[in-house]
């Protein structure tokens, strides 16, 4: 593994992680049979009803792991609403940046998760459609906000094409104004989060614009690898996630690299995920924020391939990718006792750590904290 690194156990996050974007209150049927046509019964054995959407599952990862979360999404002022901000709170989500809003429902989704892994999704957007940058920005403005604001060090903004009022130069907007209210309130630069979902409903490589004038704002920017296919313009039935080599999935990150992200992180499913660093013009740009500290002992070009870690027990992968962002974002703001910052390495198989607490129910009800999780890579001498 890569040399140096913050030692394991001991050591401290150094900020808390600001999460805008979609929330919904998903209503989970778990076990489900696919069905074998569209007017076919299709039994299930359970249902679980819990926040998510990418800013509550996000926050609800990092809670786990021990980091500071808070999100800042638009919920109606409804019951689905009330249970979604109190599901938040009862995981220590602050919940104070949270628009409740009486003309809009809250968005719900209904997720079939399927026996054998993958889910469904049917979902009504609702109150995610009144997301816009006057609206996140007028949240982090409100009397009492700053305050709030004062230990962010990172800002994630979760799944833009399925949010109207957040793209091309909204999104751009957006993450300009956001991140400058976060370092007004901080006095440090925050890293700048964006994780894609449901960019195979858009234009292949980007053709709409959705992400394109934002990117070169964009720190971490994560994708599954059938959404990373089709925003770099690549068929993603000429590659597959498991069988993929690493030059193929070099040539994937390529076209978003060259465009500014500082990281990418490609996750493939049970072939575990694909971590590329751009190099020091994505940390310089910041003048020395909290993402170019992180990445102080990266070496420029540096990509890191991982196997996914084993799950004992029926999966249920609802929630894995935004917990493996929430984990590669955890482990990017833990320094070791030493005070120095993870490798590329470590930070990813953090990441891996925090998707399998996500997805293994073994682990999911006593998940281990970001500082355990270093303290296991340095252990194994990663």
């Amino acid at each position: 593994g890569g040399g140096g690194g913050g030692g394991g156990g001991g050591g401290v996050l150094v900020g808390s992680v600001l999460c805008a974007g979609l929330a919904c209150l998903d209503q989970q049927l778990l076990q489900a049979s696919e069905p074998s046509s569209r007017e076919a019964i299709a039994p299930f054995s359970g249902c679980v009803v819990q926040a998510g959407g990418s800013a509550p599952n996000t926050a609800t990862a990092l809670r786990a792991l021990g980091c500071g979360a808070s999100v800042l999404s638009v919920l109606g002022s409804d019951l689905h609403g009330d249970e979604l901000a109190r599901q938040l709170a009862g995981e220590g989500v602050d919940t104070s940046l949270l628009v409740r809003r009486s003309d809009v429902s809250t968005s719900l989704a209904v997720l079939p998760v399927f026996e054998g892994g993958g889910r469904g999704c049917w979902v009504d957007l609702s109150a995610n459609n009144l997301l816009t940058p006057d609206v996140v920005l007028g949240a982090m403005h409100a009397p009492g906000a700053a305050a709030r604001l004062a230990g962010v060090r990172a800002l994630h903004v979760g799944y833009p094409h399925l949010l109207r009022g957040l793209q091309g130069t909204a999104l751009l907007q957006l993450l300009e104004a956001a991140a400058e209210a976060v370092e007004a309130a901080s006095g440090e630069a925050p890293i700048v989060s964006l994780d894609v979902n449901g960019a195979t409903l858009g234009a292949a490589a980007d053709a709409d614009g959705v992400l394109g004038p934002a990117l070169g704002k964009v720190d971490l920017l994560h994708a599954n690898f059938e959404e990373a296919c089709h925003i770099s313009g690549r068929a993603s039935g000429s590659l597959d996630e498991e069988a993929a080599t690493d030059g193929e999935l070099e040539a994937l990150v390529a076209p978003l690299l060259e465009a500014g992200v500082g990281l990418v992180a490609i996750t493939l499913g049970r072939a575990g995920a694909y971590v590329a660093f751009g190099g020091e013009g994505a940390t310089s740009r910041q003048g020395g924020g909290a993402f170019a500290a992180a990445a102080a002992g990266w070496r420029p070009g540096e990509a890191v391939r991982l196997p996914a870690l084993p799950v004992v027990g029926e999966v249920n992968a609802n929630g894995a990718g935004d917990a493996f962002v929430a984990g590669l974002l955890a482990a990017l703001l833990w320094r070791g006792a030493d005070g120095e910052p993870l490798t590329l390495e470590q930070a990813a198989r953090v990441a891996l750590g925090s998707a399998q607490q996500r997805i293994d129910p073994a682990r999911r009800e006593s998940p281990e904290s970001v500082d355990a999780l270093c303290g296991e890579n340095v252990s194994r001498g990663v």
